[in-house]
């Protein structure tokens, strides 16, 4: 009479043999997978690499994996880390980085980002740019809530130069620290080549403003008056003249 595999189980009285027959079927089982599974599978490394990143907001694990031009399965002894460093710090968001060696096949990479501060618009591009007006990145913007400021500008080696790029963030900074509640309320700044000055409000509503040529104190005052009557008095305005002494909405 044929038996099958469990009525072979179901003979073996003793619980201790039967759990040792199990164990070795098991172990035979996972043997097997290993032999065929990643020994015959070039593919497979038989090296684990391991990186621990600190320290990175707006860059992903993949892309500084990417710039670092880390192989799967390459030990990390055949990388020299000083040139592994000068990848991060070569790239445009990057600001300081640092890679120490934990274990054998450990690295630690300790990231510190520039922080964007506004969007330059200029010759059909986007730039975010730090405090020093240095170039973050270049039409991949991943900072949305940043002011874009529009008007013809110059980028050289990865920096928006010029008095007149200087002087018109100078202007917005002071504006934003004087009103911080009119920072959340302008999307996008215009220099246009005249000098003259419009500030585009999203919020509460969307009002072109023309502010004049400067950017003083008194405008902005007046920008700031004149947004918090519209909104207390709820109305509604397309263009708001700010150039004259008195404030004209239409």
């Amino acid at each position: 009479m044929r038996h099958n595999f469990l009525d072979i189980l179901e003979g073996f009285k003793d619980k201790r043999i039967k759990s040792f027959f199990l164990v070795v079927l098991v172990a035979c089982v996972l043997f097997a997978v290993y032999e065929f599974g990643v020994k015959q599978n070039p593919s497979v490394p038989d090296v684990v690499n391991k990186l621990v990143i600190v320290g990175h907001n707006k860059l992903t694990t993949k892309e500084i994996v990417e710039i670092l031009g880390i192989q799967a399965g390459v030990s990390f002894e055949n990388y020299n880390l000083k040139e592994l460093e000068s990848k991060l710090q070569s790239h445009l968001r990057v600001k300081m980085a640092s890679i120490t060696r934990k274990k054998k096949e450990q690295l630690l990479i300790s990231i510190t980002e520039k922080n964007a501060k506004f969007i330059f618009h200029t010759n059909g591009h986007l730039y975010e740019v730090d405090e020093d007006l240095s170039v973050i990145s270049v039409d991949d913007i991943r900072d949305p809530s940043l002011c874009v400021i529009t008007g013809d500008f110059k980028i050289e080696s990865n920096l928006v130069v010029g008095a007149n790029a200087k002087d018109i963030t100078d202007s917005v900074s002071n504006s934003f620290e004087l009103y911080p509640a009119i920072k959340d309320r302008i999307s996008e700044i215009v220099k246009n080549k005249d000098g003259e000055i419009l500030f585009y409000v999203h919020s509460p509503q969307k009002i072109k403003v023309q502010m004049g040529s400067t950017l003083d104190k008194k405008q902005i005052r007046k920008l700031y008056a004149a947004l918090a009557f519209f909104e207390n008095q709820n109305k509604k305005v397309r263009l708001l003249d700010l150039r004259g002494d008195d404030a004209v909405y239409h």
